[in-house]
């Protein structure tokens, strides 16, 4: 109906009166329209038995009055604390899964740095606060010579490669001297590479 209207009402209009009283129709169509696909989404959210959503969603209008189970915060050490503070709002229990030693939250505020850096997965694991914590101690990323220098740096040889992708090569690499055993670092500041 809004398309129909604004094709060829719009183009049938000989005043200001008729162009008013269409604009007046397609107002209310349009809040129709949200009406709807708001009890639409609310009905869904209802009867869904999972519900995935960004942190900052979370916080949103729509899940407002929804109480879950359990919140699953994916990546939680890159989440900021602020945004991480919104999930246990929506749920009973509030599971954090990630990697401390990973990419920390971005903070692009240079006055905030220092209040945002660490992460609240980061301040549970590694702070004096009491929770339940379990490593998962086996991959299924890489190979075990990829990840050798990452399990001794940051996980004390804790890593197990699955044996999936244990002894996984690139098929253009059928030798065993594919991957030296030098890490080499190469510095690329100054060479406006983001």
């Amino acid at each position: 109906e809004i398309d129909e209207l604004v094709r060829s009402g719009l183009a049938r209009c000989k005043s200001r009166e008729e162009r008013r009283q269409i604009y007046g129709e397609l107002k209310q169509l349009r809040q129709e329209r949200r009406q709807r696909e708001g009890a639409l989404s609310e009905e869904l959210l209802k009867s869904a038995r999972v519900v995935l959503c960004t942190l900052s969603t979370a916080a949103g209008k729509k899940l407002k009055n929804f109480l879950f189970d359990v919140t699953v915060v994916d990546e939680a050490g890159q989440a900021l604390l602020p945004e991480v503070l919104i999930a246990p709002l929506r749920a009973k229990k509030l599971l954090l899964a990630g990697d401390h030693f990973q990419l920390p939250p971005t903070v692009m505020n240079p006055s905030l740095k220092r209040k945002l850096e660490r992460s609240l997965f980061e301040q549970l694991i590694l702070g004096s606060v009491s929770c339940s914590s379990v490593m998962l101690k086996e991959q299924y990323r890489m190979n075990s010579r990829i990840m050798a220098w990452s399990n001794q740096k940051f996980y004390s040889n804790q890593l197990r490669a699955h044996s999936s992708v244990s002894e996984w090569k690139l098929s253009l690499c059928d030798d065993d001297d594919y991957l030296s055993d030098t890490l080499i670092f190469y510095d690329t500041c100054g060479f406006d590479l983001y």
